[in-house]
């Protein structure tokens, strides 16, 4: 069954998340994405973080949860670009891709002769996205950046986080995933672009801060429009009082029933019709200024049901409510396990393994047939005899020379 990119070769120089991020989702698309890994130690999210992956005998592989997650169905290739004959190969490839994707300090292709500029002199039809922390322009284009500081400059922790407390940052990397999600935007739009422009490639420039800044979107327009600046407010919405966590009689849930359309149906659905008819609740703008009062009397109501009898009383009411879960319980929910959100794969070292699938549901070319991420440089040997069609002593000789 053919896939969207089917035919599409990718060169993923990527490291940590953002590249690898955008090779693994054009990858599930049905590209062939190649992972130029550098000689010897590959991509250090291969080693950066534990947990680390037990072989079939229990043995510690060097293999992270983090590389584990971002390089799905991928090659590896182990070349060292900064030798003159890693270099070549890298030429080589790239006349025969389609796209190329990194994220490796700003200047160092340049610096090895493997910049956009170089490789569009080969391949005019090349796709080349550059991802960095800034951009590649501008005073701080140079400076190195991770996803906490990017978290941090783009005014995405000024907002996060209890209203008395300290910014806090995202529980997981959202600056480098949100850039890559815009990144293989920018790389499909520059896909039909080359098919309408006889083939014409182009450089993509894609900046971390840029992305993170654009993601807030709302928030941003808010205060063009009234010159404040958005505040830390814990998990209840700016001017609400009934869109927040409660503690159940086992566990806490999420409730949004604040609207003064939805408030009279919620408190009929809990019991109490009374509540809103009390001229502290009645409307929403009544309730922000009345919160404690309404706190004290809701608190003990929630906390007298699990979490599940309410979610199943006001789900019903079509009241928007769902259980605040640990990651385990995810997994274990029905609904997530029908939806297809994870699915098993062999892995050379490590057998069968779980691996989130891609959330992405197309109806006539369906992303399935997931492969593993490899060990590195697994399939060195057969990307340069088969996409660059080199005898054994031309790769012996590149093996000897220390480029693979």
């Amino acid at each position: 069954m053919t896939r969207p990119l089917d035919g599409i070769r990718v060169l993923d120089l990527g490291r940590l998340i953002a590249g690898p991020f955008v090779g693994q989702m054009l990858g599930d698309m049905g590209a062939e994405v190649i992972k130029i890994e550098h000689k010897g130690q590959g991509d250090i999210a291969r080693h950066i973080n534990p947990p680390f992956a037990l072989d079939k005998d229990g043995n510690k592989t060097g293999e992270s949860a983090l590389s584990l997650a971002m390089n799905r169905n991928k090659l590896s290739l182990e070349l060292d670009i900064s030798t003159p004959a890693g270099q070549e190969v890298m030429k080589k490839l790239a006349a025969e891709a389609d796209i190329l994707v990194e994220n490796m300090r700003t200047g160092t292709l340049k610096r090895y002769g493997l910049d956009y500029e170089a490789l569009r002199q080969i391949n005019p039809g090349l796709i080349f996205c550059s991802i960095s922390g800034y951009g590649q322009t501008g005073p701080y284009s140079k400076r190195s950046a991770k996803d906490s500081s990017l978290q941090a400059m783009s005014g995405l922790m000024s907002m996060t986080g209890d209203a008395d407390g300290e910014p806090m940052k995202a529980g997981y990397p959202v600056a480098d995933v949100t850039a890559g999600m815009y990144a293989t935007m920018a790389i499909l739009g520059a896909l039909r672009h080359r098919e309408v422009q006889d083939g014409a490639g182009q450089f993509i420039d894609i900046g971390l801060l840029d992305c993170q800044i654009a993601a807030l979107g709302h928030r941003n327009q808010a205060y063009f429009l009234t010159g404040k600046a958005p505040r830390r407010n814990g998990n209840v919405p700016p001017n609400t009082a009934m869109a927040r966590q409660f503690e159940c009689a086992d566990e806490w849930m999420m409730i949004s029933a604040d609207a003064d359309n939805e408030f009279p149906v919620f408190c009929q659905a809990i019991g109490h019709p009374e509540l809103n008819e009390d001229p502290r609740f009645s409307t929403q703008g009544a309730r922000v200024t009345n919160i404690a009062a309404l706190l004290e009397i809701m608190n003990p109501i929630i906390r007298s049901r699990t979490s599940a009898e309410w979610i199943r009383i006001l789900s019903d009411a079509r009241i928007i409510c769902a259980p605040i879960y640990s990651i385990a319980q995810v997994f274990e929910d029905p609904h997530v396990q029908e939806r297809g959100a994870t699915t098993t794969v062999q892995h050379d070292q490590l057998g069968e393994i779980r691996l989130l699938s891609n959330p992405i549901r197309y109806s006539e070319t369906p992303l399935t047939g997931y492969r593993a991420s490899p060990p590195l440089g697994r399939d060195t040997q057969m990307v340069l005899e088969k996409v660059l069609e080199l005898s054994q002593p031309e790769i012996d000789a590149l093996r000897d020379g220390g480029a693979i």
